[in-house]
């Protein structure tokens, strides 16, 4: 028989939704054989928009099975030029995974997802033909295999030592238009390294490459769950940009990559490489060297911070001949090409202080960052977000 064991509803702030509520809840057998969880994401600036995920887990011999279902609808929208659109995404996938060791562990992921493309449009009714293309459906099949490695520990809130790894391989394939087809590769690596005491030094990598006929976007910038997040403005270059007839379901798979001091997506790249590094001191631990009653000041932490990254479609910032510093100009119809070069830094960087603590139950963290944009310093940028760092 299955047992409630959780059951947790809270604020989070989606990238591309903003605010909404996530509820959370799990059922476990009486052995923990067997595992019933089951998520809503419910966006406040559309009711209409949902994102639902439940999964069965079979825990009972080496091999854990999971069986999972993803439903994803969201509504973009130009309320300036009266433009809407709806995509949905309905994705099964069966998870097999094999512990190599208590760190080491080996995930296949066979699924298959349908995805739905709407141009809501009122142009779309009153003409016969409809001028533009209004609806779109793609079914992929595929498999993700993940190799994950965790040796963490931790040794308090937002703290932590170790090193954890993962390196995913996923392809999507359509067999009805291979021009849909796209492949992910990406290497995440986390090191908490103990300075002394409880001061942790904290450092993430990430590396993202997306390939294929129709790969998605790493989008480089800001902080996820950020309750003051803005949004770089990239007019028809936008990779989220809403217009008429413009399928962009693979926005669904786009990836926010952290790096303070700027707004999200402020770069945006078929590839991406992304440092963070966090110096994380607990004051009152370090200071008086023991716990007190208060959960505000016992968790309260000063850290300082330093982040790198950049993201690119075809020519890497390794490169002198990078897609930041060299544009090519073309006239409609002509064969001769202009090459452009300039100076500018194909990396954004940036650094800061930030505190964190626990406040009515979410631990918040406020950072204060310094953006180096092309060799300059920028206009100090303030961060305020819910969750812990990484």
């Amino acid at each position: 028989s299955f047992i409630k064991n959780n059951f947790n509803t809270f604020v989070l702030v989606d990238p591309f939704e903003g605010f909404g509520t996530q509820i959370e809840t799990d059922f476990i057998e009486l052995f923990e054989n067997h595992n019933l969880y089951a998520s809503a994401f419910l966006p406040l600036s559309s009711l209409k928009s949902s994102d639902v995920f439940t999964e069965y887990s079979f825990l009972k011999y080496r091999l854990d099975f999971k069986l999972s279902f993803n439903r994803n609808i969201v509504y973009p929208e130009d309320n300036q030029n009266y433009i809407y659109h709806k995509y949905s995404m309905n994705k099964l996938s069966l998870n097999v995974s094999y512990p190599i060791n208590k760190f080491l562990r080996f995930e296949v992921s066979p699924f298959i997802s349908i995805n739905k493309f709407y141009d809501l449009d009122y142009r779309v009714l009153n003409s016969s033909p409809p001028p533009f293309t209004f609806y779109e459906k793609t079914k992929f099949s595929g498999y993700f295999v993940n190799v994950l490695y965790d040796n963490t520990n931790k040794i308090g809130m937002n703290l932590e030592t170790g090193s954890k790894i993962k390196v995913s391989l996923g392809n999507y394939i359509s067999k009805a238009n291979e021009n849909n087809n796209f492949k992910d590769f990406s290497i995440d690596f986390i090191h908490h390294q103990k300075i002394v005491n409880n001061i942790i030094l904290s450092s993430r990598i990430f590396y993202g490459n997306s390939y294929g006929n129709n790969p998605f976007k790493y989008l480089v910038g800001g902080i996820q769950n950020s309750i003051i997040n803005t949004k770089e403005d990239k007019g028809i270059n936008d990779p989220l940009a809403v217009y008429n007839g413009n399928n962009n379901t693979n926005f669904l798979y786009s990836k926010y990559l952290n790096l303070r001091g700027y707004n999200l997506k402020k770069f945006d790249g078929y590839k991406a490489l992304v440092l963070n590094t966090e110096l994380k001191i607990p004051l009152i631990k370090t200071v008086i060297g023991k716990s007190i009653t208060s959960k505000f000041l016992n968790n309260l932490q000063l850290i300082g911070f330093f982040d790198i990254g950049s993201s690119w479609n075809i020519n890497s910032p390794f490169s002198s001949k990078n897609d930041v510093n060299t544009w090519y100009i073309r006239e409609p119809g002509s064969v001769f090409q202009a090459e452009i070069e300039n100076s500018k830094n194909p990396w954004l960087a940036s650094y800061g202080f930030g505190i964190r603590s626990f406040i009515m139950d979410y631990f918040i963290k406020l950072d204060v960052a310094k953006p180096i944009e092309d060799y300059r310093l920028g206009q100090t940028k303030f961060h305020l977000s819910i969750g812990y760092s990484f």
